[in-house]
């Protein structure tokens, strides 16, 4: 097969965020060790690389997507940035202070919050965990911003946010919690890996995506062949071209191995 520039999701990808195992299968490790042999692999986040856990740091991989594409790093170096101008953080902030809530705010090498002893940010602290790898910090607005979280107490918040502010941002609500990601209007995943294929001198047709939530959707979409996770939300399904096997039946391992990316080391499972 023709060398292939794989971009991969974490949560709900590579990890089941959804048990609470945030450590890569066996499997899913092997994936990425055959795959560095003759293709090109990303991991492609809404995190930034403060909220990286050591065990996915250890990945091999070429670079990363971060910030829902707001971010883009090949070899240890920033090749694409986007980030909120001043006057969108402080948007995003004042609402959430006069609002309720908790903001958070993903600059490139730590995390910017309120209030440590803030309700929803210590609930958010303990569902979510690369929150505990991350440096946080209270009220350094210091360095650029490229993804914000908000958090509330109930999904009514959640609408309320979108409501307001829908048409200045991306928003992307998250799945079984009352918060959602914020990005620069029109910034995505698809826009980190048009930065890395833009670096290389790629053709998107050359690359292969698999995610399984709503910040996926565009990468789903932009990728020459988009895979949603069998645990995927219906939306993402029904825009991939492909379905493959659920996280925690080390669906993307199985994928690889039936596109002829990878040699199977295991046992064989197919994908629609």
């Amino acid at each position: 097969m023709d060398k292939k520039i794989i971009f991969c999701d974490i949560d709900g990808t590579i990890v089941d965020s959804r048990l609470g195992v945030m450590v890569p299968s066996e499997k899913t490790v092997a994936a990425f060790q055959e795959l560095r042999k003759n293709h090109e692999v990303y991991i492609c986040s809404g995190r930034t690389k403060t909220l990286l856990e050591p065990f996915i740091l250890d990945l091999p991989v070429n670079g990363y997507v971060l910030a829902n594409g707001g971010l883009a790093e090949i070899d240890g170096k920033y090749i694409g940035k986007h980030a909120f101008t001043d006057r969108e953080g402080d948007a995003i902030r004042g609402y959430i202070l006069q609002n309720g809530g908790m903001y958070l705010f993903e600059h490139a090498e730590y995390l910017d919050i309120a209030d440590r002893n803030n309700r929803e940010f210590r609930n958010f602290y303990e569902f979510w965990g690369p929150l505990k790898y991350a440096d946080i910090r209270e009220e350094d607005f210091g360095d650029e911003c490229y993804v914000a979280i908000c958090g509330f107490e109930d999904m009514s918040g959640v609408e309320a946010f979108v409501k307001t502010f829908g048409k200045d941002f991306d928003v992307k609500p998250h799945r079984g919690i009352p918060s959602l990601d914020i990005n620069p209007k029109g910034i995505s995943k698809a826009t980190g890996m048009e930065d890395i294929l833009t670096y290389l001198g790629k053709k998107r047709e050359d690359t292969i995506a698999f995610g399984d939530a709503s910040n996926d959707l565009e990468m789903i979409e932009y990728a020459g062949l988009g895979i949603a996770m069998g645990n995927a939300s219906e939306d993402v399904k029904k825009r991939a071209d492909r379905v493959c096997g659920s996280v925690d039946e080390d669906g993307f391992y199985y994928a690889c191995v039936e596109l002829g990316l990878i040699d199977d080391l295991f046992t064989k499972n197919v994908i629609s």
